[in-house]
């Protein structure tokens, strides 16, 4: 539990504040009824304890699904001709939705 506490100490204010609302995800081995590590580490912790849907596989799918995020990021900037132009289009886009735009 200390390298835990010591992670969530050295957290970012802003991610901390996430993660002390949202909660910490447990997957893996760690995750399985058996282990009860969710019960554990609510009690050490104080903070909400959730377990993954699939806790043993989920990581790789999350994975292979950012591989392909990123194969299809490259395609479409690849076509565009312009690597940054995709980029640089979408920061725009996330500062847009962020100013109320």
């Amino acid at each position: 539990m200390s390298a835990v506490r010591q992670a969530l100490e050295q957290t970012p204010p802003d991610l901390g504040s996430d993660v002390a609302e949202s909660g910490v995800m447990l997957t893996g081995d760690g995750a399985l009824p058996t282990q009860n590590m969710d019960k554990l580490m609510t009690t050490q912790i104080g903070l909400p304890v959730l377990i993954a849907n699939d806790p043993m596989t989920c990581v790789a799918r999350a994975g292979a699904a950012a591989d392909e995020s990123r194969r299809r990021l490259n395609d479409v900037s690849d076509a565009s001709g312009h690597p940054g132009l995709v980029l640089s289009q979408r920061r725009r886009c996330a500062s847009n939705s962020r100013a109320g735009k």
